[in-house]
């Protein structure tokens, strides 16, 4: 948690992101649902702004300014997928990009959507698209 500390202390006021959630561009979204309301449901966000990138956490309320989105999601480790993982959609990286930073500590076999597509974690647990069957 140390190193989440200088992304805590951005000194922007309420209503900076307020404006970034109404007008801003939400560039990066990781979906969880652990078969109810509470920890391990819901959604955390990465905004782009002119001052740069900020996560929405349900848990950290709002971290930042990254200088990009994948310093962003390693920092904040939402890059990190967890078994309650249904889905991961970004604008701004694109699936291969997505594929060299996902982490996952998960089984092989485990099912999640990529950008709207069916991923799954293989046998050396990295991510990869589903392989449709011919």
């Amino acid at each position: 948690m140390e190193r989440l500390i200088p992304y805590k202390n951005h000194k922007l006021d309420e209503e900076f992101f307020e404006d970034l959630i109404d007008n801003g561009r939400a560039v990066y979204e990781i979906e969880h649902d652990a078969d109810s309301p509470g920890s391990g449901w819901g959604s955390e966000y990465v905004y782009s702004s002119s001052k740069g990138y900020f996560v929405y956490s349900e848990t950290e309320w709002w971290l930042g300014p990254f200088e990009n989105v994948q310093q962003a999601l390693e920092i904040t480790e939402l890059n990190f997928l967890t078994g309650a993982l249904i889905n991961v959609n970004s604008t701004e990286l694109s699936d291969e990009e997505l594929k060299s930073i996902l982490v996952s500590p998960l089984e092989e076999g485990f099912l999640f959507k990529l950008n709207g597509n069916p991923w799954t974690v293989n046998d050396r647990g990295k991510v990869e698209p589903v392989r449709q069957e011919k």
